[in-house]
């Protein structure tokens, strides 16, 4: 189903590329993020919360405008960038590496000021997903080393809302705000050692998360009319 849900997004990009106005741009974001309820960690429980002053990635996102009107389509696909943990002591190790990676689409609308300027804005859906693998070993009870893989798919509802100045008919600056709500989690981990293997699916309880990415970018304008 991911697989089929990738190409069907792609395939949205390259066909508006040929058939209307399309901006397509590439971004850096960085913001905050507000997390309630389960999550991957042990001492995880639905009343958990936590603020973080993270979220740093990159967008690639796309407005598709048909007939010169001023509602269309809206495509959006971040990358944050990934996470490296590693800690060290005399007997113990820990390596973590987390991947998040999200795709999404909704409805576009943009005003124009100026022949050279616009505001742009955006509601939809979107869909998260999260892969971490994480490494333990303890020197002094080889037993306990621990293998761990995760995934997490979170359900949001994201908003954009920018400003686009057009340095020419082709190129153009951009700077905004995504905003995101995720409503719906669903984790799974798996942990293998010599001792045991453990298997977790569930959905997270009283999850909820807001994200406030201010970002800028450069685009491209294809196909202009």
């Amino acid at each position: 189903m991911k697989k089929h849900f990738i190409i069907l997004f792609f395939s949205l990009i390259i066909i508006s590329a040929y058939t209307a106005e399309t901006w397509l741009s590439a971004e850096y974001q960085y913001g905050f993020s507000f997390l309630k309820g389960e999550d991957l960690s042990y001492e995880s429980h639905p009343d958990k919360k936590a603020f973080r002053v993270s979220g740093h990635g990159f967008n690639i996102k796309t407005y598709v405008f048909w007939n010169n009107q001023n509602i269309g389509l809206f495509i959006k696909t971040s990358l944050d960038l990934p996470y490296f943990y590693n800690t060290y002591n005399q007997n113990y190790y820990r390596h973590y590496i987390g991947i998040p990676l999200s795709f999404g689409t909704g409805v576009g609308f943009r005003h124009v000021l100026s022949e050279k300027s616009n505001i742009h804005y955006a509601v939809g859906l979107d869909l998260n997903f999260n892969l971490f693998f994480t490494k333990l070993k303890d020197s002094n009870f080889p037993k306990f080393n621990t293998k761990i893989y995760s995934h997490q798919v979170t359900f949001r509802l994201i908003s954009d809302i920018g400003y686009k100045y057009n340095i020419n008919n082709n190129i153009y600056l951009n700077t905004g705000a995504n905003l995101n709500f995720a409503f719906a989690k669903h984790i799974k981990q798996s942990s293998k050692s010599d001792l045991n293997n453990n298997i977790t699916s569930k959905w997270a309880k009283g999850f909820f998360s807001f994200e406030f990415l201010p970002y800028f970018g450069i685009g491209f304008i294809i196909n202009s009319r």
